[in-house]
């Protein structure tokens, strides 16, 4: 195994750890969701998807390899942002 399969699949697996640790923290409250740890978990779950994509032959799918294209499908509307220069954070407003 070369050194940079072995590099992907090392973070393919830190990865998934981080979703579970990430999915576990989000629940914490009982039912109500935290939406930070919400966020960070599907950009880390998208994160591992795509890197899945890349590996091969591929070690399991994630359990969420199912959403996939829509991972991928969102990665295309953020290059779509970020090549009209629209800014994705907010940005005060200049002085009078």
């Amino acid at each position: 195994m070369d050194d940079q399969r072995q590099a992907y699949e090392q973070t393919y697996t830190e990865l998934l750890a981080v979703v579970a640790r990430l999915d576990a923290l989000r629940r914490r409250g009982g039912r109500e969701v935290e939406p930070m740890a919400n966020a960070a978990m599907y950009a880390a779950s998208h994160a591992a998807c795509t890197l899945w994509r890349a590996l091969h032959p591929r070690p399991s799918p994630p359990v969420f390899a199912y959403k996939g294209d829509e991972f991928l499908e969102l990665a295309r509307e953020w290059a779509s942002v970020q090549a009209l220069e629209i800014p994705l954070t907010r940005q005060e407003p200049p002085p009078p």
